[in-house]
């Protein structure tokens, strides 16, 4: 595991992390969230409080990191202390980061391939409660179908973006990009409107439906 850029670390007096040179030529080390449980903290220490959930494909600069490995579910790695763009800063497991541009390309590579293949069909929201709310998105051929209730509010063509982001071409209630993350075993697209956040989950029955409906419309 390497830094983009040279330069050396400098240790605080208490040894127990690793200082960053802050004056070098080469700017600032960058990072790159590679996974998606990867965890912004308070501290670095797996049961310090929460501070964001960084999607991958994110860049963050790497301020400083800890002195000594940790060890999460068999995985060892330091902590590093990072800040992203928005200037929040905290600490994040190394096994989340990547700190090469050709391992972080590849990693996009392969998973742009895994939400191609995981997006068409049918998403639906979810409620606070668990329960299923009223809008609704369908992703099919390139398209998206963005709906209220029965009313069908807006549509137009989608992309996914480097930062593996949904990006529409056309404005809906959910703002005109969506966020697409794995939650355990199963994906979920997430909007951020304000200081709400929508979520939407796969509907697999309907799912297969669009496959079937799409491959009578080819035989015919």
């Amino acid at each position: 595991m390497f830094l983009i850029g040279s330069g050396t670390f400098l240790h605080c007096a208490e040894k127990n992390t690793v200082y960053l040179e802050a004056d070098t030529r080469t700017g600032p080390r960058y990072a790159f969230v590679s996974g998606d449980q990867a965890i912004l903290r308070t501290d670095p220490i797996n049961i310090a409080s929460e501070i964001d959930f960084p999607p991958a494909g994110q860049r963050l600069v790497v301020l400083e990191r800890t002195a000594k490995q940790d060890t999460i579910d068999d995985v060892s790695d330091f902590w590093y202390r990072v800040r992203q763009d928005s200037g929040i800063e905290g600490w994040i497991f190394g096994a989340s980061l990547s700190f090469s541009q050709q391992e972080m390309a590849q990693n996009v590579k392969g998973r742009k391939k895994e939400i191609e293949e995981i997006l068409p069909g049918i998403w639906w929201e979810i409620e606070g409660d668990g329960s299923t709310g009223y809008r609704k998105i369908v992703f099919k051929n390139g398209y998206f179908f963005y709906s209220y209730g029965n009313r069908l509010e807006n549509s137009g063509k989608y992309e996914i973006t480097d930062e593996l982001k949904l990006k529409l071409s056309a404005p809906t209630g959910l703002g005109e990009e969506l966020e697409v993350r794995k939650v355990g075993l199963e994906y979920r697209i997430f909007a951020r409107i304000e200081n709400f956040t929508y979520v939407f989950r796969p509907a697999p029955e309907e799912k297969e439906y669009l496959e079937v409906e799409n491959k009578e419309e080819s035989e015919q």
